[in-house]
């Protein structure tokens, strides 16, 4: 059974799109966290303030890079459909993560 799944190229194409979604991602996270830490250049700002602002964004982009290196040393294995797991759980990661400040994580 996996091993058709491996083999079929509509696994591989739909990994291929959800990595071009994850790149456009990763991107936007990125360019999420530069603007933060530009809104927040202000000497009036303590920096552990900008910093809690804009460490979450970092981080994000930072596990969706590495699961983008784990996607494609699964696919250089043979392992379309596991890459393809992975692949839709980095989206699912991506729409689902919230950043916000003041939890039970945050001491102000």
């Amino acid at each position: 059974m996996f091993e058709n799944l491996n083999n079929s190229k509509k696994i591989k194409v739909i990994t291929y799109v959800c990595l071009a979604f994850i790149s456009l991602f990763i991107v936007a996270s990125f360019g999420q966290y530069y603007q933060m830490k530009l809104n927040f250049q202000n000497p009036l700002i303590p920096e552990y303030l900008v910093k809690m602002a804009t460490n979450p964004y970092l981080e994000k982009g930072i596990i969706m890079i590495l699961g983008v290196i784990g996607v494609f040393g699964l696919l250089n294995f043979k392992k379309n459909f596991y890459a393809l797991l992975i692949a839709i759980g980095i989206v699912l990661f991506y729409v689902f993560s919230k950043h916000y400040i003041g939890g039970w994580h945050t001491q102000i």
